[in-house]
């Protein structure tokens, strides 16, 4: 396989900024070297799903400390895509959402995988606000949401640029909300009322 691009994008107040710096530098950073992964934010943003500079909405900052995305360019064919969920698996996510959580006065912390499948171009959103004590579950269901998510496309199909399944209650989204666009799943988060 290739190697795996990828980026990260965070949305938040200043402290929020910082435990994710110090999170992916304790966790993501080191795991992404050792799996080859190449850090490549220009490669996204000449998708135009990574701003230059991210705008968090300010009507969340008070139900959440913060935003966290990682971005993945990957094949949605079934050897490549088996390689990925076997990487992605071994991406210590608990452990990241726990620092994170750690930090974050309380509040619950959003996190979005959003994979860029390009020999179909569309792009799989798995997103969820986790709360402190939720981060094991939520790796768990992660993982999970990424089979749910390209079981869906096989049988489906692309319905549309962007398929978003959120993970909520301890539950995974079999039907996807359908966007455009990468920025639409960024919109208000009522689908986890």
């Amino acid at each position: 396989m290739s190697p795996i691009a990828f980026t990260y994008l965070c949305e938040g107040n200043a402290e929020f900024y910082r435990s994710v710096a110090a999170a992916i530098e304790g966790e993501f950073e080191d795991f992404h070297e050792e799996e080859g992964w190449t850090s490549n934010p220009s490669y996204f943003r000449s998708l135009l799903v990574v701003p230059d500079e991210p705008r968090f909405y300010a009507q969340y900052l008070g139900e959440i400390a913060g935003a966290f995305s990682i971005f993945v360019a990957s094949c949605f064919a079934k050897k490549i895509f088996d390689e990925l969920y076997e990487r992605t698996a071994k991406r210590p996510v608990g452990i990241f959402l726990d620092r994170l959580l750690s930090r974050a006065d309380g509040k619950a912390v959003e996190i979005q995988n959003v994979i860029y499948l390009e020999d179909i171009n569309v792009w799989v959103v798995i997103r969820a606000v986790v709360n402190a004590g939720e981060a094991d579950e939520v790796e768990r269901l992660f993982l999970q949401a990424h089979r749910v998510a390209h079981t869906y496309l096989q049988i489906h199909g692309r319905q549309a640029a962007v398929h978003c399944h959120a993970i909520h209650d301890g539950r995974i989204d079999i039907e996807p909300v359908l966007y455009q666009e990468v920025a639409e799943a960024k919109l208000p988060r009522k689908k986890f009322n």
